[in-house]
């Protein structure tokens, strides 16, 4: 892949079959905004682009992937498709968690305004690093494609990777300093965890975030959170006792609301008589996210556990059409 981005953009155009009107598609800069919900049932602001210009970013994503999978190093969890390069494996949010389990003590740091801060100057920096040979021209066009409003749009095929060899030197320097003071770090997005079997962390968390801030990054100090030797910690969101990885309480509460809701929903659409576009759109959007947040929870305590198959059990319910209680509309 690295003898392919020594083209000029022309060259490159033709190697990854892009059409020949790709200069005009990346000058209209087709993006529509909307939200998503996120696995604990919030909302995420996506920044889409359109079907032509999110081909470009595919086929890019694609050949970024198999350049940065060669050197990904042991600590980044997030954004690793396993099925281009098998070597490596599938990495996600449990396995994240993992590396850590039977730690006795833990430390969370998150990168503060994370995609944000990964702007047209970072990519080109991350070009330059990965493609040194490449041509200024061909470095330009792929600022332009992959960035937004001069920064990585949250909704490109491209941003994943490309935030990744973003922060590959910042990984690379945080696992040296770890590895000097025997503490395990790892990496989902922006979300940042050392563990150690010695009281360490706290002693060490001032070099880490000097690290950081050497790299142009900083800490939402709201979300840090450090654990002691006794009772659960959590690792992105994720519970961690003595025996097992779970998820929290609160993303259960929310998968049960979810649910409420989506029953509700479901019915009022079938009684009301009116234009139901709008409302018919509340309830597959209610599915996607509870569809979501139940493939989660599958993830992280398996298909087989009791506490899936009952929130499973209450979503069949639910879309079994039963009325829930009138009162609740009027």
């Amino acid at each position: 892949m690295h003898a392919l981005f020594k083209n000029e953009p022309d060259q490159l155009a033709q190697s990854l079959n892009w059409p020949d009107d790709y200069q005009d598609v990346i000058k209209k800069q087709n993006y529509h905004q909307f939200s998503m919900p996120k696995k604990d049932g919030t909302l995420r602001a996506i920044t889409a682009p359109g079907n032509k210009l999110k081909f470009l970013q595919k086929t890019l994503s694609h050949a970024f992937q198999l350049t940065y999978l060669n050197k990904i190093p042991d600590c980044v969890h997030g954004y690793v498709p396993g099925d281009i390069h098998p070597e490596v494996g599938t990495r996600h949010i449990l396995s994240n968690a993992q590396v850590h389990f039977g730690a006795k003590y833990l430390l969370n740091l998150d990168i503060d305004d994370f995609f944000p801060n990964l702007d047209s100057l970072r990519i080109l920096d991350a070009l330059r690093y990965w493609y040194p040979e490449m041509p200024q021209a061909t470095q330009e066009l792929l600022v332009g494609i992959c960035c937004y409003n001069n920064q990585l749009p949250m909704g490109a095929p491209s941003s994943p990777v490309l935030s990744n060899m973003c922060v590959h030197q910042m990984d690379l320097a945080l696992l040296t300093l770890c590895a000097q003071h025997q503490v395990t770090y790892s990496r989902y997005v922006d979300d940042m965890s050392f563990s150690s079997s010695s009281d360490n962390l706290l002693a060490l968390e001032p070099a880490l975030i000097e690290a950081l801030q050497s790299f142009g990054f900083t800490i939402n100090q709201a979300k840090r959170m450090h654990f002691g030797p006794e009772g659960p910690k959590i690792v992105t969101g994720l519970i961690m006792d003595e025996t097992d990885i779970t998820v929290n309480d609160t993303f259960l509460d929310n998968l049960n609301e979810c649910i409420k809701e989506y029953s509700q929903l479901r019915w009022l659409s079938r009684q009301l008589e009116m234009d139901k576009k709008w409302l018919q759109s509340k309830v597959r959007f209610a599915a996607q996210s509870i569809e979501g947040q139940l493939a989660f929870l599958s993830q992280i305590q398996g298909a087989d556990d009791a506490v899936y198959q009952k929130y499973h059990r209450k979503f069949d319910k639910a879309q079994s059409m039963r009325p829930p209680n009138y009162d609740f509309y009027f």
